[in-house]
């Protein structure tokens, strides 16, 4: 007599957990790299800011007769950043300011932004109906901003 052998069945009891638990796993990953991606772009947006304002109050130092690049590091230093770089050319300044993530997984990142500021390089008239002051005539215009006449074209 010949004995066919027994087919043994898999127990899968059990399995579910250990799908859940991996899904979960993957979900806090997904979760962690969102927040980081969030984190460093808002800590961008705030390092922008810094280094505008830091360009700014440096270009509203050299006007006054006070130095630039200090009037810059401390307008960083009051928004949350450091300044990495700054130079003087002419009446323009520009700064390169970093500004420090919160630490997210242990880490924290120094994000940089790039600035500058001082006077421009066109001057811009507004004009009413043609007049660049007021009209002797009281004639009413159409009011316009126009580029000098330095400056290659007109805008309307």
């Amino acid at each position: 007599m010949t004995r066919t052998p027994k087919r043994r069945h898999r127990d899968e009891r059990g399995i579910a957990t250990v799908v859940a638990v991996g899904l979960m796993g993957m979900l806090l990953a997904v979760t962690m790299i969102a927040v980081t991606g969030t984190v460093v772009a808002v800590t961008s947006h705030q390092a922008g800011a810094a280094a505008d304002l830091a360009a700014l109050a440096g270009a509203q130092a050299l006007r006054d007769g006070r130095s630039g690049c200090a009037a810059a590091a401390w307008s960083a230093r009051d928004n949350g950043g450091e300044v990495s770089d700054c130079s003087v050319a002419g009446r323009d300044v520009s700064v390169t300011v970093q500004v420090a993530t919160p630490r997210v997984l242990g880490l924290v990142w120094a994000v940089p932004a790039d600035a500058r500021a001082g006077p421009g390089r066109h001057r811009w008239a507004v004009t009413v109906g043609g007049c660049s002051q007021a009209c002797p005539s009281g004639r009413q215009g159409r009011a316009s901003l126009s580029r000098s006449r330095h400056s290659r074209g007109r805008l309307r």
